[in-house]
């Protein structure tokens, strides 16, 4: 039997993943709050040892392909990934971590943890611009601590992304622009980017000269209905600034639902988006 290290087989009962297999393990991140941790490793159908895979590294990790570990319902990702195979498309791995329980930490461990936030008070929780966010800490867990151990155990290639919506979304565009030479692609759907001072976070995002990474891939999603309302502006602007970074229209992509909403419905409808315009680039790019 193949050894997966401190990963063990996904045995939560009732569940609804139906295709492929969930392995997972319980880590201590060096993080301020909640450090004891739930990683989720999916394993895709046609899993074989002998090849490699792409990982795709995305938060909320309770949310991807379970409806039963989750609060608001999934992403339904296996079933994604089944359809993804029956198109003809490569399969990959997708690794996610659990998010904190407290609604508080879940924001501040997903922000920019050198941008401000903007004075104001949403859905009972207030933002503090003195408060300190530590999204740089969980991805330097995200980078040195669980990677290497997904890359130890499972047959993993060098080509790696990250991924997650809301505050997720937001994580992972912090990893993209940290660590450009790891993440190679970002989807970043309904980015909670209006939280932020925008000076400051447009001074931040310079800082870290995007010009030079202009081969990798960011893909960004916003709706326009209730709640997701607030995202769509901010989302336009981080995605005229990205063009004006020289990424052209093979490595930055935007989808638009006007009909759109904040939930892991419509986030798995333009996942299936995301990686079709993905996938197809990449094998246009190898038939040159």
């Amino acid at each position: 039997m193949k050894n997966y290290g401190p990963f063990t087989l996904y045995q939560h009962r009732p569940t609804s993943v139906r295709y492929g297999k969930v392995l997972t393990t319980t880590l201590s991140l060096d993080v301020p709050h909640e450090k004891k941790r739930v990683v989720r490793v999916y394993l895709p159908e046609d899993y074989q040892h002998e090849r490699r895979y792409m990982v795709l590294y995305m938060s909320d990790g309770q949310n991807l392909v379970d409806k039963h570990t989750s609060a608001y319902g999934d992403w339904k990702l296996d079933q994604r990934m089944h359809q993804l195979i029956k198109e003809g498309y490569p399969s990959f791995i997708i690794v996610g971590i659990d998010c904190p329980r407290n609604p508080l930490s879940r924001i501040l461990e997903y922000s920019f943890s050198r941008v401000p936030f903007i004075p104001k008070k949403q859905n009972g929780i207030s933002f503090d611009p003195h408060t300190h966010a530590y999204g740089d800490e969980l991805l330097s867990c995200l980078v040195h601590k669980v990677k290497p151990l997904v890359d130890q155990f499972f047959s993993t290639s060098e080509v790696a992304g990250i991924g997650g919506s809301s505050m997720g979304g937001v994580f992972a565009l912090n990893g993209f622009i940290s660590y450009p030479e790891i993440f190679s692609l970002c989807l970043s759907f309904s980015p909670a980017y209006n939280l932020y001072v925008k000076d400051v976070l447009k001074q931040y995002l310079d800082s870290k000269n995007m010009k030079e990474q202009s081969d990798n891939t960011l893909i960004l999603y916003t709706g326009t209905v209730g709640f997701e309302k607030q995202f769509f502006q901010p989302t336009i602007k981080m995605y005229q600034y990205f063009a004006h970074q020289h990424f052209d229209a093979h490595h930055l992509a935007m989808f638009i639902d006007s009909r759109g909403v904040h939930h892991e419905t419509t986030w798995s409808i333009y996942f299936m988006e995301a990686m079709h315009f993905y996938l197809e680039k990449k094998a246009k790019e190898g038939k040159n």
